[in-house]
């Protein structure tokens, strides 16, 4: 445990360096710059540009460059078609096409907001993407990218995710959340249940943009979840009155439906997972299989609700 510690020291530690060491390291530099001062050559790099299956360590601090557009877009119905190369520090390079958006409801009233990228094999249209492992994480074929605008340090809440994950680890069998469920055919031992992240310098047509947190999604895909089984509920809110889940009174407008999918309003219209849920009065789901909102409710707070991650919520805030 104590190595472990340890570990987890050095990574917050160099987490937080490099999130908040400022854009004046970078800023008056182009990438090409940046990157020849690293020590960079690309003819010396594992180039990926090619592969559909990408797989490399988790980086310290990766370098991002977008090109094909002229700034990021700052609507939710705006998507960029960029072409993003990526030199992770540790020797590994790839040049691939990506869908560039906002991501986020609160960060796109800022100057800086988050973005997300879909990778892409085909000509932008997303029907082909590749897979991509980082370090132990699942393979996505997307990311979030956080500004952390509001944040001094730059990170703090992916250093609490990290915090969590010793807390978790102490439960020894039942470290991952998905350990205590019932229902999880052949699962992934990589799905943290959480997002993770490490740091980035984002160039946009090799000028300096930002540093950023190169962020592993809420997805399915690490909650261990199938996204046609009916029992794996993923729902994603924020907390009412900055004390509670619900309060006493499950406000719809305020959670996300992540899991499952194929999901419908009972007026017959297809729920849009990226979207919160918004109407005048309470949304009612159904999916494919005649599952109501009450029943997955019911479901959430009662046969499936565990007190045993009671303990991580109350012990996580105090450090």
């Amino acid at each position: 445990m104590e190595r472990s510690e340890t570990t987890m020291s050095r990574k917050v530690c160099l987490l937080l360096m490099v999130l908040c060491m400022g854009s004046s390291l970078v800023s008056a530099q182009t990438s090409s710059q940046t990157l020849a001062s690293l020590g960079y050559e690309k003819s010396k790099c594992v180039d990926w540009s090619d592969s559909t299956f990408i797989n490399i360590p988790l980086p310290t601090c990766a370098y991002l460059n977008f090109k094909g557009f002229s700034s990021f877009p700052v609507l939710h119905t705006t998507i960029r078609k960029a072409t993003m190369e990526v030199y992770d520090g540790n020797g590994n390079y790839f040049l691939k096409k990506a869908l560039v958006a906002v991501q986020g409801q609160s960060s796109i009233q800022w100057e800086k907001r988050n973005f997300k990228v879909d990778f892409c094999e085909d000509n932008w249209v997303g029907d082909v993407t590749p897979d991509i492992q980082i370090g132990d994480w699942v393979e996505q074929d997307g990311f979030h990218f956080k500004a952390f605008y509001l944040d001094f340090f730059r990170g703090t809440g992916i250093v609490g995710y990290q915090l969590y994950d010793q807390i978790t680890k102490d439960r020894g069998e039942h470290g991952r959340i998905w350990e205590r469920a019932e229902n999880i055919d052949d699962p992934d031992e990589r799905a943290l249940c959480h997002p993770d992240a490490f740091p980035c310098v984002v160039f946009l047509n090799d000028k300096f943009y930002g540093v950023f947190s190169w962020q592993l999604k809420k997805h399915r895909k690490n909650m261990n979840m199938k996204k046609n089984t009916p029992e794996h509920i993923h729902l994603d809110g924020t907390l009412m009155n900055n004390a509670t889940l619900f309060d006493g009174n499950v406000n719809w407008t305020k959670i996300e439906v992540r899991n499952p999918k194929n999901l419908y309003t009972m007026n017959g219209e297809i729920y849009d997972g990226d979207d919160l849920v918004c109407d005048f009065t309470p949304v009612r789901f159904t999916n494919e299989l005649g599952q109501s909102e009450g029943a997955m409710y019911d479901r959430v707070s009662g046969e499936l609700f565990r007190n045993m991650g009671s303990g991580e919520f109350l012990i996580g805030p105090d450090l």
